[in-house]
């Protein structure tokens, strides 16, 4: 089933010229793995985009949208930052030991892929709703 997925994936990849290998590794039908969430400093980060929130992005990431749209919704100023785009993005996000998106800075946490519960959890943590 897993096979055929894949399948899938990559002719439907190929037929709207979508990055495959990007869609390989981000796959929509996949079962996800869940948020992980890891502290560190991002300070520097931070400070050279004026914002404690930082999203690193690719268009194509319905996850990416919906983060997004979740922190305009809760008023959540933030910065962002698309791997499509940005090559010094996408490195800088790959140094921090992003491997997918949305990878999202908040406060002292890093946090691959998203999750309602968790993000509520972290922004009022670090005192940011």
């Amino acid at each position: 089933m897993k096979i055929l997925s894949v399948i899938m994936v990559l002719l439907i990849a190929a037929t709207l010229g979508l990055g495959v290998g990007y869609l390989y590794q981000n796959n929509p039908f996949a079962e996800r793995a869940g948020v992980v969430v890891k502290t560190g400093d991002f300070s520097a980060i931070q400070t050279r985009v004026d914002s404690q929130v930082v999203i690193y992005t690719m268009a194509t990431c319905p996850y990416c949208k919906s983060a997004k749209k979740f922190l305009t919704e809760h008023g959540v100023r933030y910065a962002e930052l698309p791997l499509d785009i940005s090559l010094p993005a996408r490195d800088e996000a790959k140094s921090l030991g992003a491997t997918r998106v949305p990878f999202i800075l908040i406060g002292s946490n890093s946090v691959e892929g998203f999750d309602e519960e968790e993000m509520l959890a972290l922004l009022d943590k670090q005192q940011l709703l």
